[in-house]
């Protein structure tokens, strides 16, 4: 019993096959003319084969933008890029009191914020507190029992007075507090534009005695000149 290997023949070895069917004498010209097609069809496909391959096999390299843009974080993307910013500056401070401040890099300005916003919030806990002692003594004296205030012989219209005074002050408060929040945003907003103004160091007064140039809207004349003193301010 004969063993026979069969072995995958690669687009190479089939060209020369057909090439050789090509060149056998007894070869009909139907037969060598679809041989031919067949041998040019496996011929490109030889030489398009390993290219293709080889493009899918070798990875994509990346570009050194998406790479320099994938090593820049949050961080990054929040307090360096387009600085200063004014827009992010404002919504730093809304989402967080006294961030738009740090944003700016003016650190100090952060404790007056805090300093303002919690005299704010003690000014709610105080009044609050107080408007709640004079309210539940107000609703006792008007059903006649004994209150929190009843060794002062405070009358009911005094503690009625005292419980609006603290409601009143306990609103402005609240008030004050939002103003707070909203003028920090402001602020680090404004200061996040001015930053953006370039300040020149020659601010100076110069002034000389000359010719006084015409206006460039008029006429240019001879006679329109004259002598005079004329300031300069330079900015």
């Amino acid at each position: 019993m004969s063993t026979t290997n069969t072995r995958a023949r690669t687009p190479l070895s089939a060209l020369f096959t057909l090439l050789s069917s090509l060149l056998t004498p007894h070869a009909s010209s139907k037969r060598q003319g679809a041989a031919f097609v067949c041998a040019l069809g496996l011929l490109l496909g030889g030489l398009c084969v390993p290219s293709s391959l080889h493009a899918q096999d070798s990875p994509a390299m990346p570009s050194p933008d998406s790479t320099a843009a994938a090593k820049k974080g949050w961080w990054h993307r929040t307090f360096k890029e387009n600085w200063p910013d004014p827009k992010k500056a404002a919504t730093l401070s809304l989402v967080l009191p006294g961030a738009g401040q740090l944003y700016n890099k003016r650190w100090w300005k952060v404790p007056l914020v805090y300093g303002a916003m919690g005299a704010m919030v003690y000014s709610i806990d105080y009044n609050t507190r107080n408007y709640r002692r004079f309210r539940d003594a107000y609703i006792l004296a008007l059903q006649g029992k004994p209150h929190e205030f009843s060794a002062f012989n405070l009358e009911t219209d005094a503690i009625r007075r005292y419980r609006d005074q603290y409601d009143k002050r306990r609103q402005l408060s609240w008030i004050g507090l939002v103003a707070v929040h909203l003028l920090q945003a402001a602020e680090a907003f404004v200061d996040a534009n001015l930053m953006q103004f370039d300040v020149s160091d020659d601010l100076s007064l110069r002034w000389r005695i000359g010719p006084i140039a015409p206006s460039a809207s008029g006429p240019i004349l001879p006679e329109a000149s004259a002598q005079g003193f004329e300031f300069l301010l330079l900015f």
